[in-house]
């Protein structure tokens, strides 16, 4: 007894007793794979949700070789019987700004953007698949460089969309532990 402080339990019996091994690790181990779901979900929702859909080059915004193509469309478009036609055709559509979040063209951007966990090191994996592109267009956008569009090299200024939503998702991912570990 010290300072009034009785230690009935020795070292062995509380290594033995105290913490039962398995269940912990197997607590732990799946209480981690919720955590790395639900955050890796709210990034991947985050970044999702930061491209928008793209819209159309104003008037003032048009080359002289767009204005003169939309001009065109247009003619024919009116020639056809207009509305009764079909759809109006479109101004051509804007890129979004370097430093902002790509807009999407095609949609398979922000389709293919997942959230998996990586056994091996316990991590959650989260970003824009691969697909059977050769472009690099995720990275790309990502952190910018030098690709191919429409048969010309292009250097593409960064239009990050992962780090932001991971940058503002992170203060709320400490949370996301409360009451995942239950006995």
């Amino acid at each position: 007894m010290a300072d009034g402080i009785s230690f009935n339990v020795n070292i062995e019996d509380a290594k033995r007793n105290f913490f039962d091994r398995d269940k912990v690790k197997r607590v732990i181990g799946e209480a981690n794979a919720k955590y790395m779901e639900r955050g890796g979900g709210k990034v991947r929702l985050t970044a999702q949700r930061s491209i928008q859909a793209p819209k159309q080059l104003s008037a003032d915004q048009l080359t002289k070789e767009q204005k003169s193509s939309h001009a065109i469309s247009l003619y024919y478009w009116k020639k056809a019987g207009g509305s009764s036609s079909g759809r109006r055709p479109k101004r051509p559509r804007a890129s979004s700004r370097p430093g902002e979040p790509p807009r999407s063209q095609t949609g398979l951007l922000k389709k293919w953007i997942l959230n998996t966990f990586d056994e091996r090191t316990e991590t959650a994996v989260i970003g824009p698949a691969k697909l059977n592109s050769t472009s690099g267009a995720p990275a790309t956008l990502e952190y910018g460089g030098t690709t191919e569009v429409r048969g010309e090299r292009k250097h593409i200024q960064p239009r990050p969309y992962m780090q932001p939503a991971l940058e503002k998702i992170a203060p709320q991912l400490p949370g996301l532990w409360r009451d995942l570990i239950k006995f």
